[in-house]
């Protein structure tokens, strides 16, 4: 069993941080997207199968070879239409309406349904025999969480990791119940009202790039650990163990600009500039259109928490002839089967600069809004510059539903967090350190299982805490020296490693993006 175990190839399983314990009030404010799919799980159960395989909870990353990402699946492009294909349905939910805590997942976590019979086999071959499928554990140590297998948890090291003469690479934190937790407190109308009765947020699955070039040279997917992975990639650094004792107390901060984040991996985007973009066809115009609100639309307004993008966002690009341009390029250059690394890293530095102007659109149409707030927000988060603090986002609003408030709340603290100068730059630099630290605590209890707040939330650790260790160097792998799930630099390598998987598999084309530009903002900081 071990040895198929080890042999078994795993999908990059870092953790997001909502997988930490939330506080209580904040764990029945979201509908579970979980009861159907458990269902479903327990009546495949039941039918005996020739060949039985755990069904994750979340559908396969289809990675097409090559095909356009708004191409049929038999690679043959389908007519002009008029209406893409609609998302399936969600697969990263929050906490059930019952009060019990739902399976946690998101784009990158594959775990086993929970069995739902007293007996936990499955039959094999017919029926005739039956085989015991070992559960995923979710709080052993990192080397029996890679060969799936339950782990005593044992200190230092696990007995199966000394039995099978294994390293035992420790602990992830993120799985660690912090002491006696302080609660985060919620407003009186907040923790009275039931949960929401509407849908959760929903996402669809990625539309990822050829399977060549999901690895990219500087940020490949990674695993927990280092030793953890199935082969060293030729770019990435030997990792050094670091502790918080390297922190300083001031981010150096370097000036940077959004145009220098589209370059990923040091390839500018490609693009011919028209000063007067040609009219596009009728046919062209509906194909770009389709183009925009399949792949786009959705993602931006799952980031921003916003329904703006599908409801006014095609009228605008249509309306403005430089973007629709631009988005009609990008849709071009997705058609074009090329296996070359390198073409594909022009491709995404492209597309990072295509997400990044269609999130602007709402600028010239509501200034001065909450929306454009929170894109001033994003923007500084990712540039590692300061936000304004006559832009912050707007404070929860009385009365709203708790999970209105819930948004709100952590937007507004994002905000303050990213208008808070911690380069020393400040009157009182202790009480700048406190007021971040206060923003990340209350950011940190409004996560919700939803992967926007987990990236951005990530983001913001890996600025305030990556951007004072003077010896991080993305893409160097972080190894913390302690266990300790209030080190910072533990932190840090959760953090920073979430970001990495989401910039290859998240579940939107925006949320991919978005990462590969917070990779390169680190980067830059760095240089």
């Amino acid at each position: 069993m071990e040895e198929q175990a080890d042999a078994e190839q795993e999908r990059s399983s870092c953790p997001s941080p909502s997988m930490q314990s939330a506080p209580p009030q904040q764990q029945q404010q979201y509908p579970s997207s979980y009861s159907q799919q458990q269902q479903q799980q327990q009546n495949a159960s039941e039918q005996p199968s020739a060949s039985m395989q755990h069904a994750p909870l979340l559908p396969p990353i289809q990675h097409f070879e090559g095909v356009p990402q708004y191409v049929a699946m038999n690679g043959v492009p389908p007519p002009m239409q008029h209406h893409p294909p609609p998302y399936p349905p969600t697969l990263y939910g929050g906490y059930g309406g019952s009060g019990g805590m739902a399976a946690p997942s998101n784009g990158m976590m594959r775990y086993a349904a929970i069995p739902q019979a007293p007996v936990d086999a499955r039959q094999m071959s017919g029926g005739r025999h039956k085989k015991e499928i070992k559960r995923r554990t979710k709080t052993g140590c990192l080397t029996c969480r890679k060969r799936r297998i339950k782990c005593d948890e044992g200190q230092p090291s696990c007995r199966n990791c000394a039995k099978s003469k294994r390293d035992c690479l420790g602990y992830d934190p993120i799985f660690k119940q912090a002491p006696a937790p302080a609660p985060i407190a919620a407003k009186p109308d907040a923790t009275a009202a039931p949960p929401p009765s509407g849908p959760p947020n929903t996402y669809p699955p990625s539309q990822p790039y050829p399977a060549s070039a999901v690895a990219f040279p500087d940020y490949g997917g990674v695993s927990l650990d280092p030793a953890l992975g199935g082969g060293d990639h030729p770019l990435v650094m030997a990792p050094n163990a670091y502790s918080s004792a390297g922190l300083v107390a001031e981010r150096r901060v370097r000036h940077i600009t959004m145009d220098q984040l589209f370059a990923i991996n040091d390839i500018p985007p490609q693009y011919q500039k028209h000063d007067v973009p040609p009219p596009l066809p009728p046919a062209a115009l509906q194909e770009v259109t389709d183009f925009y609100e399949y792949h786009f639309a959705r993602g931006l307004n799952l980031l921003l928490e916003t329904d703006w993008y599908t409801v006014h966002g095609a009228t605008t690009l249509q309306s403005t002839p430089e973007l629709l341009d631009l988005t009609f390029q990008c849709a071009e250059q997705l058609k074009t089967r090329n296996d070359n690394p390198s073409v594909t890293n022009h491709i995404r530095s492209l597309e990072s600069l295509l997400v990044w102007n269609l999130a602007l659109m709402p600028r010239s149409s509501l200034p001065g809004s909450d929306l454009s707030a929170r894109i001033d927000t994003l923007q500084n988060l990712l540039t590692g510059q300061f936000l304004d603090p006559t832009r912050l986002p707007a404070p929860p609003q009385p009365g709203v539903p708790p999970e209105k408030h819930n948004e709100q709340a952590f937007w507004h603290n994002l905000g303050r967090f990213t208008a808070i100068h911690d380069d020393g730059n400040s009157d009182d630099p202790t009480e700048s350190l406190r007021q971040i630290a206060d923003a990340l605590t209350t950011m940190r209890g409004l996560l919700g299982m939803l992967e926007n707040r987990d990236v951005l939330y990530s983001i913001a650790i890996g600025r305030h805490i990556g951007g004072r260790m003077l010896e991080f160097q993305p893409p160097r792998r972080l190894v913390a020296s302690s266990n300790n799930a209030h080190d910072e630099v533990n932190k840090l390598k959760v953090a920073h490693q979430f970001v990495e998987n989401e910039d290859a598999q998240g579940t939107t084309q925006v949320i991919q993006r978005i990462c590969s530009m917070a990779l390169r903002s680190w980067t830059l900081q760095k240089r």
